[in-house]
C-alpha cells in the first residue's frame, strides 16, 4: 500500500513538473526579444568601441506588412430554378394548398409538383394554380391522391 502512494506522490510530481516545463516553453517561445544593436552594447559598456554581434540582415527581422483587405460582399444572382420554385409554393400556400405535404422542383422552366393531396381534384387544381404563375412552361403533376391525407 505504501509502495503504491509513494508512486502516486512521483506521479503528481511529475506531472507538476511537466506542465511547469510546458508553461515556460510556451512563455520563452512568445517573447520577443530583439536583438541589442551595436550601438545599445557600446553604451552599455561605455566606449565606444563595437562589440562583436550577430549580425542579421533587416529583411530577415522585419515582418512584411499587413494590408488590410475587406471581404466585398458577393452579389451572387438567385437561381432562376429556385426562385421559380418558389413562386409557385407561394401560389399554392395563398391558395389554401398549405395544409397539404407539397414539394415543388422547377428546372427551365418545367415545374414539378410532389406529394400527397386528398383527391383529385385537388391535384388538378394544384396543376392549374401551378401552371399559371408567370415563367412557368409546363407542370409535371407528381402529386399522389391518399384519402384523409
Amino acid at each position: 500500500m505504501k509502495v503504491e502512494q509513494e508512486f502516486q506522490v512521483n506521479i503528481h510530481r511529475s506531472l507538476r513538473v511537466v506542465v511547469a516545463l510546458a508553461l515556460l516553453s510556451s512563455l520563452a517561445a512568445c517573447s520577443k526579444h530583439e536583438p541589442p544593436t551595436p550601438a545599445a552594447n557600446a553604451e552599455n559598456q561605455g566606449t565606444n568601441a563595437p562589440t562583436p554581434t550577430a549580425q542579421v540582415a533587416p529583411s530577415a527581422v522585419e515582418t512584411a506588412p499587413v494590408v488590410a483587405m475587406e471581404k466585398q460582399p458577393k452579389v451572387s444572382k438567385p437561381n432562376p430554378d429556385e426562385t421559380l420554385a418558389t413562386m409557385v409554393k407561394s401560389k399554392l400556400n395563398d391558395e389554401g394548398f398549405g395544409a397539404f405535404a407539397l414539394d415543388v422542383v422547377s428546372s427551365n422552366g418545367s415545374v414539378t409538383l410532389y406529394g400527397t393531396v386528398d383527391s383529385t381534384k385537388t391535384r388538378d387544381n394544384a396543376g392549374r394554380l401551378a401552371s399559371s404563375v408567370a415563367g412557368v412552361r409546363s407542370v409535371a403533376n407528381q402529386l399522389v391522391v391518399i384519402r384523409g391525407s
